[in-house]
């Protein structure tokens, strides 16, 4: 009888290990996928480009940091819309690698004008440096 208990206080330790392993990875596996769900639904829906940002009145004026203009850059590679920083023209489509990315100091704010095509569609941004 008694090695019939110390069979069957193993064989619940190792279905009670089972199990929590069990849920364990069943919990990884669902953060794992809302995670994937999230990716999935910022790079379809929005713009990677876009953020949110919490203005302390209204008042305020909208500037970017030189990493966020960089950032657009992106998007402008991808052919949506051309930009200009300083005055230097990166036409749609513009390679990034081809381009003299010095001009854009990650550290300065930048504010921008935007310039819509007849359709109402983003046609270019211009940047310019706060000073």
């Amino acid at each position: 009888m008694r090695e019939q208990t110390v069979t069957m206080i193993e064989l619940a330790a190792a279905l009670a290990l089972f199990m929590g392993a069990g849920w364990f990875s069943f919990q990884m596996q669902s953060e794992i996928d809302s995670a994937l769900e999230s990716a999935n639904v910022m790079t379809q829906e929005q713009s990677p480009a876009m953020t949110t940002i919490n203005m302390r009145s209204s008042s305020d004026e909208l500037t970017f940091s030189g990493s966020e203009v960089l950032f657009m850059l992106r998007e402008v590679q991808q052919g949506m819309y051309e930009m200009s920083v300083d005055g230097v023209l990166l036409p749609r489509g513009t390679l990034v690698d081809n381009v003299n990315l010095s001009m854009i100091e990650a550290g300065a704010r930048y504010k921008a004008r935007y310039t819509y095509s007849t359709s109402g569609a983003l046609a270019s941004i211009q940047y310019y440096k706060v000073r």
